[in-house]
């Protein structure tokens, strides 16, 4: 199985820590390729944070939703995997099954698999209905 964790933009903290946490798990106990998607932006291979995730798993950037779809096909990914703060955005895949991870207080369901990040999440948005 081949996920692709993408991440909204490459930062030191948030959501860019648990992204680059949860495709080495997945690497490490599901046995599972991981591979990094992210938006491009001028010089991103200069940032340290790229270059930490880029050591550790096969990175990609795109310009495009478009050009996410064919790096999604071209790679044989079999999910789409996105933590995020939940709210609806472009960042779904047409291509591969999609998975949100919503971090804050949203209920704006998208993707295939829509889960809160805890328990708590989850009873707070949804009195406990919706998947953590």
């Amino acid at each position: 199985m081949k996920i692709a964790f993408h991440s909204g933009s490459i930062t030191l903290r948030g959501t860019e820590v648990a992204t680059f946490d949860y495709a080495a798990a997945a690497r490490r106990l599901l046995g599972v390729e991981s591979i990094v998607l992210l938006p491009h932006y001028p010089d991103v291979e200069k940032n340290q944070v790229y270059q930490k995730f880029s050591a550790a798993f096969p990175c990609f950037t795109y310009r495009s939703a478009p050009e996410r779809e064919d790096i999604l096909r071209a790679q044989k990914a079999d999910l789409f995997y996105s933590t995020k703060a939940g709210a609806r955005d472009d960042a779904v895949s047409e291509a591969v099954p999609t998975a949100i991870h919503a971090v804050f207080l949203e209920n704006a369901f998208h993707g295939d698999i829509y889960a809160y990040i805890s328990s708590w999440l989850s009873k707070v948005m949804t009195h406990g209905r919706a998947e953590w």
